[in-house]
């Protein structure tokens, strides 16, 4: 099967609501196609549908066209022009090109749309975190994280010049996480959430104004909204299964070797309302909701800035939630991992309602 006989162009058969709108799958870009990923850390697209995907693992920023074949590929591993220290981020600059944000060189590299690699700037960052956080604002202000106290950062505002203008502290939550706790042998401090409980999730919109989830709440505060009220139809969150709770155990091993206490009883019975969500290029909301066990597909309920729901789209994909899916110029690009860990992006087209 060629490259290109190799996508996936048609929805699979699956159970959807009357008033649920449908992304269609334009095609797909992982093994199946001969584009092996190691860790895609992030992606992109454009309005002609191509794709742009940072792999971490293997230091190198690759684009294809819309119908699946390969554009062109940047980077090696390494600290000259070109080369890359397990990059996290990729943001589009006012000038059009595209930024790789590579805090292991404390750099960001701009990549021409053609694939040449122009001048990169120094962009301080002092520790790696990863799904990057930042973006360029509508004023063409970049943010970028900045550690702060313990587990916490900030954010820094900087402008084109990557001056450092302010810094914005980061949201609290509504209140407490839920984490197990622990000290390694040496006396240190450690900490893992708790499996399926509630926590904070923000973006920053195309202002530079965060918007924000506690992933048990339909509610997503904005500056239009501040209330953060809106109309999605209700759903009780699934529940767990046996054996999502014992994988949400073992995803603790590491944790438990080092020295930490992992109480498997308080881990809830349900997952939450909502696994993430992202702002499309209109500044948009689209809530990823929890998948229940053996769900096939992805539903999104999308909501306007003012609180509004404009539709749920359902697409025939198991989007993840690392990297961050993106909704740009009619086009939806995200990650899809199967069994095995494998990586495939999925590219789609966004459903006229809500283009």
């Amino acid at each position: 099967m060629g490259l290109i006989g190799a996508w996936i162009a048609a929805i699979g058969a699956m159970a959807i609501a009357p008033d649920t709108l449908v992304m269609e799958v334009h095609g797909r870009v992982g093994e199946l196609t001969g584009a092996g990923f190691e860790r895609i850390e992030a992606v992109e697209t454009d309005s002609a549908g191509r794709i742009y995907a940072l792999d971490s693992y293997a230091h190198r920023l690759s684009a294809f066209e819309a119908d699946g074949r390969a554009a062109w590929s940047v980077g090696r591993e390494g600290r000259g022009p070109g080369e890359f220290d397990s990059p996290v981020g990729l943001a589009w600059a006012p000038d059009g090109s595209l930024w790789v944000i590579d805090p292991g060189n404390q750099r960001a590299t701009p990549v021409s749309l053609d694939g040449r690699v122009l001048d990169a700037s120094r962009l301080p960052s002092g520790f790696e975190l990863a799904p990057w956080p930042g973006r360029f604002d509508r004023a063409g202000r970049l943010y970028h994280y900045r550690q702060a106290d313990g587990y916490s950062y900030d954010l820094a505002q900087y402008d084109e010049d990557l001056r450092r203008l302010r810094v914005l502290p980061t949201p609290e939550p509504p209140e407490p996480g839920v984490f197990f706790e622990g000290r390694t042998e040496r006396g240190s401090h450690m900490r893992a959430r708790v499996p399926h409980t509630a926590r904070l999730v923000w973006r920053l919109d195309s202002e530079g104004a965060f918007v924000t989830n506690w992933t048990s709440e339909a509610r997503f505060p904005t500056s239009a909204n501040p209330s953060g009220r809106t109309t999605i139809p209700e759903s009780a969150p699934p529940r767990l299964t046996v054996a999502e709770r014992r994988g949400a155990v073992e995803g603790l091993s590491s944790f438990v070797r080092r020295g930490g206490v992992a109480d498997a009883r308080r881990i809830p019975e349900r997952k939450q309302l909502f696994s993430t969500f992202v702002l499309d290029g209109e500044d948009r909301i689209w809530a990823l909701r929890s998948r229940a066990a053996g769900a096939e597909g992805s539903l999104f309920e999308v909501v306007d800035p003012e609180g509004g729901h404009l539709a749920s789209v359902r697409i025939a994909a198991r989007i993840s939630t690392r990297p961050f899916p993106v909704i740009r110029d009619g086009w939806f690009v995200g990650v899809e991992v199967d069994d095995f860990g494998l990586q495939t992006i999925v590219l789609a087209r966004v459903p006229e309602g809500v283009r």
